[in-house]
């Protein structure tokens, strides 16, 4: 990929370090998160970054596999609180895919 306008840079969550970090790099069209989300703790720092620095008609895509039943609940919660808009209700992308989990698949086929 010959790109010369796409960095990768170190952000501690949360919307202190956000504004510190906004204040260098300036404000973002699409923020990609893809499996930052270990624990329900760290939702709404992550949600606090992103509404920090993302602009007014910015992008935010978050993918996250919901560890504990709770992170799809908690990452609803937060994007609301701050007004952000769901296109379409989030969607498992292994299952849309038909790669679940063996006990999932278990499951499906009537075994467990």
């Amino acid at each position: 990929n010959a790109a010369t306008n796409v960095r990768v840079e170190r952000l501690a969550y949360g919307r202190d370090s956000a504004a510190a970090f906004r204040k260098s790099q300036g404000c973002f069209d699409h923020i990609v998160g893809a499996d930052i989300i270990y624990g329900s703790s760290v939702v709404r720092p992550i949600i606090e970054s992103v509404d920090e620095l993302l602009t007014a008609d910015g992008l935010f895509s978050l993918g996250f596999v919901d560890r504990n039943d709770s992170f799809a609940t908690e990452i609803a919660r937060a994007t609301e609180e701050f007004g952000f808009e769901q296109p379409r209700p989030p969607f498992f992308l292994a299952q849309a895919l038909g790669d679940v989990a063996p006990k999932a698949a278990e499951e499906k086929k009537g075994l467990a």
